[in-house]
């Protein structure tokens, strides 16, 4: 709850709020990003302060208390480390509308994993359906549309057209719809910036039914072989390969291979407060 003793600052103002006076409302976390900020923040400090708003008494938060905007990682790395307090500025406006322009500034600037990226954009749709009331695309004049018709022409999502950034939001949602057991389960054997990994998590119909899938996914990934990179191209058991033969004949295409989406890949996306 919000301390009565303490003077209410101005917007941009630099001030320390207790943390448990802080009220935290969905997000989506990188648990690597809160261990690499505890350190950092061990060894410099707090470098930059996080964003917080007054509630309006929407989002079932009571008016008046102050509402995480911004920082998330960096608050709860602050907690990891043990501190009772952390600097904060003040940012002016609706609730509904800031959280829905943070999440829009983090998905254009951050390189977010595809299972945090599909979390944002499923919480956007989720708050712009709370402040239009309604699920559809706009269907008459004056009628706002719903939160999945404006993210696919706000958020920064892929897609050369309107319906393909649609069908992006869509995936989004689905993995979005994984239980936390799952989920953590996804993050741990390597399937957070897997999408069709994700996606066939989410297909299955049960929390327990999800878990199995990560199980049979990780079991597939450890069966699989792994390519001997000294090996030479296109040789078998270190022999060369005959000229003319199917061995020496590249099976696609040069520069026509791509790795199926996110598959295999660990790339930093530490970027995001």
């Amino acid at each position: 709850h919000r301390n009565d003793q303490t003077k209410t600052p101005q917007s941009a103002e630099v001030f320390r709020l207790p943390i448990s006076s802080i009220q935290i409302l969905g997000h989506a976390y990188d648990s690597r990003h809160i261990d690499n900020l505890a350190q950092s923040m061990r060894v410099v400090g707090q470098q930059t302060p996080i964003s917080v708003c007054h509630s309006d008494g929407s989002e079932g938060v009571l008016p008046g208390l102050f509402v995480l905007i911004d920082g998330h990682h960096q608050l709860e790395a602050a907690k990891a480390n043990g501190r009772s307090e952390i600097d904060c500025i003040l940012v002016q406006g609706n609730l509904s509308d800031l959280r829905r322009r943070h999440i829009q500034d983090r998905l254009f600037q951050a390189r977010l994993n595809k299972l945090i990226r599909s979390e944002s954009i499923a919480l956007w749709v989720r708050l712009t359906d709370r402040i239009s009331g309604q699920h559809v695309q706009k269907s008459g004049p004056g009628r706002p549309s719903g939160g999945l018709a404006q993210a696919a022409r706000v958020l920064t999502v892929l897609g050369k057209t309107n319906e393909a950034r649609r069908k992006a939001v869509e995936r989004a949602i689905q993995i979005d719809q994984i239980s936390d057991e799952a989920k953590t389960a996804a993050i741990n054997d390597g399937f957070a910036d897997n999408q069709r990994a994700l996606l066939a998590i989410a297909n299955e119909p049960t929390p327990e039914a999800q878990l199995l899938k990560v199980a049979e996914l990780s079991a597939a990934k450890r069966a699989k072989p792994k390519r001997n990179s000294s090996a030479p191209v296109g040789g078998i058991d270190g022999e060369a390969p005959v000229v003319g033969s199917p061995a020496s004949t590249p099976a696609d295409p040069p520069n026509t291979r791509t790795a199926p989406d996110g598959d295999g890949l660990d790339i930093p996306h530490f970027l995001d407060r």
